[in-house]
């Protein structure tokens, strides 16, 4: 088990390990989509375990400007899971990252518009939205 899983779990009942994974992938590839790639790969490298970005090659080159019921249906989608699923494993995911990388985190959430606070309740940083 990696320390992000661990945080991720404490955020959020999961079922499994694997099933935790499937939420930080899948949350993973809608960052990938929402915000600049530099701040993406500045995040994932600080993550405690090597974490790839799935599917890199199918994402544009500009950032995609994602409300967060788009970011939260594109999870929904990605991970095969409901909607009210998606919005646990997005806001458990968002306070495992912010527990484990919160500089990185935070440098990456500064993008996020003001309507994500919502997915940010498991955060226990200061985050300052767009």
């Amino acid at each position: 088990m990696t320390m992000l899983v661990d945080a991720v779990r404490r955020h959020a009942e999961y079922e499994s390990d694997e099933e935790a994974r499937d939420a930080v992938e899948a949350v993973l590839a809608a960052l990938d989509r929402r915000i600049a790639k530099g701040e993406v790969q500045d995040l994932v490298e600080a993550l405690p375990q090597k974490w790839e970005v799935p599917d890199r090659e199918e994402v544009p080159e500009e950032a995609t400007p994602l409300d967060q019921d788009e970011f939260v249906e594109y999870v929904a989608e990605r991970a095969g899971v409901d909607r009210e699923r998606a919005y646990d494993y997005v806001e458990s995911v968002f306070g495992g990252m912010a527990d484990v990388a919160p500089e990185e985190f935070d440098r990456a959430a500064t993008q996020f518009s003001p309507d994500y606070e919502r997915l940010l309740v498991d955060v226990d940083i200061e985050v300052s939205l767009e």
